[in-house]
């Protein structure tokens, strides 16, 4: 996920947002046809799919705007994780 909390999936004319869980679920309950959240894990930690075309430009700018609020309320890790070299064999 971007680290401002939207991504923009512009072949399936979608955009991927992130907000907090009550957020995510009050927004897939009002209206299906424009949220759902993201498959898998990135789902229950509040990415969110957004179908543009059910939006009007008042509701995605709205969207936006509160994505890009919640990512700045999320903590910022101080340095990404170090990857595991494999070991290797005698």
């Amino acid at each position: 996920m971007h680290p401002g909390g939207a991504a923009l999936r512009s072949r399936r004319k979608t955009a991927n947002l992130v907000f907090s869980l009550d957020e995510q679920e009050f927004r897939c309950m009002r209206a299906p046809q424009a949220y759902a959240p993201v498959s898998g894990g990135w789902g229950r930690m509040g990415s969110t799919v957004c179908t543009l075309s059910a939006l009007t430009e008042e509701e995605l700018a709205d969207a936006l705007t509160l994505a890009w609020k919640t990512a700045q309320r999320r903590p910022k890790s101080a340095a990404p994780p170090k990857k595991r070299r494999a070991a290797s064999l005698p």
